[in-house]
């Protein structure tokens, strides 16, 4: 790599990239793995693996990009460079044609992911050379389309809108992220870091498609990965029907508490399936593990804005769906009652069920007619329980729900209003106990 950093150093960055991957990216187009799709060989779980390993790279490094501060970033990433939303789209098309497997290539992503997670910290900047790799595969994907289409027997879009991506104007795209690349003003030694990164993302897909074909057996635990980018390597439930219940009853929860798509939109989606199913693994626990290991989780949780009343409801929407989908182990599953009623008992040492309820309805009266009651029918809920965690001790709880709620660029003065006299009374409640 040396020799290709230097050879290149005195011309553009785009051009510093491209000779330092070129010989990774000719040894990438000879792997078998493309061999097999343009001989129309491939078999599908090693092109549905491939897009779930795609997800977890694009999914950390695009949300890494996405909240990074450095101007260097800044200046060329924006949401149109997004290819995440495109692969789950393919994803969900695709698994009930076949679940895929996870190892090694998705071994190999998680990896790449913490690299990315790392670098994000480190050098943000050099995380351009990252996305240098993914946006030049771009021009690559129009031709892969077709054969991919042909191998697989799709039809479009089915299994292949990441493939498509930005295939309209895809030259016009290059250039356009070509030029803005080039018209980074960047130091030598940031210049370096990103032709560094570009050369690190290339070896990983190097690793990552040699797993591809043939694919390797499955071992050990399935990771969260596979229902969340993101979520990397805690493990999922062994068994199918778990899952699938524990993906259900995170749909039972979002959908008792609309706040969660107006505030967090589809990545709360992807992390309320992961963490679902996080949750049913600790059934295997004894009960007062699972409830600290619950504790802990709700804690977190309610330091981003999600009140532990709602980590409450979801225990009790997953033990429902649980016994629902593995009826013969309800008693193992009652565990998650348990732990719900703890935290609720919590709750109620500091304020009384009666109280949590006057000040449900007195938010409800003052809001009544508003656009957003209609669209936040439990707000006041998830305000009351916040100021319960403040009174347990849990940081951040209140501010964390309270400054989305009271943005006056998103809610008019009467819901505002309503909001901070709705905190000061339950505060008041809280003291009084």
């Amino acid at each position: 790599m040396e020799a290709d950093w230097h050879e290149g150093q005195d011309a553009s960055l785009m051009t510093c990239l491209r000779v330092a991957t070129r010989s990774r990216h000719e040894r990438l187009e000879a792997l078998p793995f493309v061999e097999a799709l343009t001989s129309g060989a491939l078999p599908l779980e090693a092109y549905l693996t491939q897009l779930r390993a795609l997800a977890v790279v694009h999914g950390v490094l695009e949300e890494t990009l996405a909240r990074l501060a450095d101007p260097h970033v800044r200046a060329l990433w924006h949401e149109g460079l997004r290819k995440l939303p495109p692969l789950e789209e393919d994803l969900a098309s695709l698994e009930p044609r076949a679940w895929g497997r996870h190892s090694p290539p998705l071994e190999v992503a998680l990896r790449m992911a913490e690299r990315v997670r790392v670098r994000g910290l480190e050098q943000p900047a050099s995380l351009l050379g990252y996305l240098y790799v993914l946006e030049g595969s771009s021009r690559g994907a129009v031709i892969l389309r077709g054969l991919v289409a042909r191998a697989l027997h799709l039809e479009e879009p089915v299994g292949l809108r990441y493939l498509g991506a930005g295939s309209a104007d895809v030259d016009a795209r290059w250039e356009s992220f070509r030029e803005a690349m080039n018209g980074l003003a960047v130091a030598p030694d940031v210049a370096a870091q990103i032709v560094a990164a570009g050369v690190e993302a290339f070896d990983g897909f190097l690793e990552l498609f040699a797993g591809l074909q043939p694919l390797a057996p499955e071992e050990g635990q399935r990771p969260a990965a596979l229902l969340n980018p993101e979520a990397g390597r805690h493990p999922l439930p062994e068994d199918e029907r778990e899952v699938q219940a524990s993906i259900a009853a995170g749909w039972r929860t979002w959908e008792e508490f609309p706040y969660y798509e107006e505030r967090y939109g589809e990545r709360g989606r992807r992390f309320t399936k992961s963490d679902g199913a996080w949750l049913a693994t600790l059934v295997e626990r004894e009960q007062g593990d699972l409830d600290r290991q619950v504790e802990w989780l709700a804690g977190v949780l309610a330091a981003r804005g999600m009140p532990r009343l709602t980590m409450e409801q979801h225990l009790r929407h997953l033990h429902q769906a649980l016994v629902e989908a593995v009826p013969e182990r309800e008693e193992t599953y009652r565990k998650l009652l348990e732990s719900a009623a703890a935290l609720e008992r919590s709750r109620s040492r500091v304020l009384d069920p009666v109280a949590q309820a006057e000040l449900v309805a007195r938010f409800a009266a003052r809001v009544q007619g508003t656009d957003w009651a209609r669209k936040l029918p439990r707000a006041a809920v998830l305000i009351v329980a916040a100021v319960a965690d403040e009174a347990l001790g849990v940081v951040g709880a209140l501010e964390s729900l309270t400054e989305w709620l009271t943005d006056e660029s998103r809610f008019p003065a009467v819901w505002t209003t309503a909001v901070r006299e709705t905190i000061r009374e339950a505060r008041e409640r809280a003291a009084a106990l």
